[in-house]
């Protein structure tokens, strides 16, 4: 034990004395935040041309739902499936597995031809001819309920809802024209009001997919994505003092004796472990910190947190390891600093890219969207947006904490395996 707290004070000298390695690990994240906010605080994404599933419940089976239901099985926009059960619907809405979900109550067929009636009767009395209907009627509208994971942002929200608008009300004006056929044998005169006054009587409603929050209260802005977005690359970006801490080492020949020291060496590699786990969690809480209070401060939203801190520790730790231990097998794989630097930061660009930092993985291409699932910042950004956004628990993220696990424990192995073939362990 005591190796391992000489190595943790060893590694916390060397850090304080990096003044440039401090500023690439807490000041860089906090600019980058910041300015990434700032600027994908605009919509992420033209979502127009993207084609998404739709999961559709039909608890009414005539002739509207019918008919919306065959109009978006055709268009180009939707890949549309039937679900049953509501319940079930909405809960893999809010776990992920379905990105929109729309619910036609039962009823609605019914509603909809008492609105057109009145609509077409009052445009009869206008034209001077008789109708059956009373017009003076009061008629609430019908709302036909969307509900959407609680990631997807206010951009890809509406470009859904524009859409299905254009589907609806091309059903009301099949079911206006249909009544008015029915309606043409009337022939008395009467005045009224301006029939078209009440010709959008269905609202597409969005509904929380969370049964337990009463109002759509978190959405994924730009600060729900970003701040933790970018916390989880500066975290992966502790390569960069941690590969050139460790080719230091081996270069000035401090690797050499603390190897030649009585003991393992294993407890060095855990101090010095242990020692960037805990800065990468330092690291984290000080971006969420800048999240929740300083992010308001400028214009934009707050950042929420969920509701499962313990979970969140966890996820953090996790998170921190496989990043240091990335860092350690970079360190140990490449022989120069110019390798380990270049390789290092490049991988981690890369891991970024593909893995949702830059841009919500939902609107790549099915091709990349698989791709992603290799990127340990994928698993890390998911598990924190399952609990930021949906409100998951420790149980719910953990197959994406045991991949962080797993990626760990492989980075130290390859390290100690290029530690062993080059000769130096």
């Amino acid at each position: 034990m005591l190796r391992i707290f000489a190595t943790l004070r060893k590694e916390m000298l060397v850090l304080w004395r990096d003044k440039s390695g401090m500023a690439l690990l807490f000041i860089m994240p906090l600019f980058l935040i910041i300015l990434m906010a700032l600027i994908q605080d605009a919509p992420f994404k033209d979502f127009q041309d993207v084609k998404f599933d739709i999961s559709i419940v039909d608890d009414d089976h005539l002739q509207l739902s019918e008919s919306l239901v065959k109009a978006l099985t055709k268009s180009n926009k939707f890949n549309v499936s039937i679900k049953k059960d509501l319940t079930q619907a909405r809960e893999e809405v809010n776990t992920g597995k379905t990105k929109v979900l729309v619910h036609i109550p039962k009823g609605a067929n019914l509603q909809m031809e008492k609105h057109a009636s009145v609509l077409v009767s009052k445009l009869l009395k206008q034209l001077g001819l008789a109708s059956d209907t009373n017009t003076s009627i009061s008629l609430q509208k019908l709302n036909i309920s969307i509900y959407f994971d609680p990631t997807a942002n206010k951009t890809f929200k509406n470009a859904i809802q524009n859409a299905l608008s254009q589907f609806v009300a091309k059903t009301e004006t099949e079911f206006i024209l249909q009544t008015m056929m029915t309606q043409l044998g009337s022939t008395t005169s009467d005045e009224s009001n301006p029939p078209f006054e009440d010709i959008n009587f269905i609202n597409i409603k969005e509904v929380s997919s969370n049964t337990e929050i009463s109002q759509l209260e978190k959405v994924a802005n730009s600060v729900q994505h970003n701040v933790p977005a970018w916390t989880i690359f500066a975290m992966f970006f502790i390569v960069i003092p941690l590969g050139g801490a460790l080719l230091k080492e081996r270069e000035d020949g401090s690797l050499l004796r603390l190897k030649l020291m009585p003991g393992s060496y294993l407890h060095i590699q855990l101090g010095k472990v242990l020692f960037y786990v805990i800065v990468c969690v330092i690291q984290f809480y000080l971006m969420m910190l800048v999240g929740i209070y300083l992010m308001p401060y400028i214009g934009l939203s707050s950042l929420h947190m969920g509701s499962s801190p313990v979970a969140l520790f966890v996820l953090v730790v996790c998170i921190a390891l496989a990043a240091t231990t990335y860092g350690i097998m970079i360190g140990s794989v490449f022989r120069t600093a110019q390798q380990s630097l270049t390789f290092g930061s490049i991988s981690v660009v890369i891991l970024s890219a593909i893995g949702g930092i830059w841009i919500p993985i939902y609107i790549l291409p099915p091709v990349m969207q698989k791709i992603a699932q290799i990127s340990p910042l994928n698993w890390a950004l998911t598990a924190v947006n399952d609990l930021f956004l949906r409100d998951q628990g420790l149980l719910f993220i953990l197959p994406n904490i045991l991949k962080l696990l797993v990626f760990s424990f492989v980075c130290m192995f390859l390290s100690k395996w290029a530690e062993s073939k080059q000769g130096r362990g």
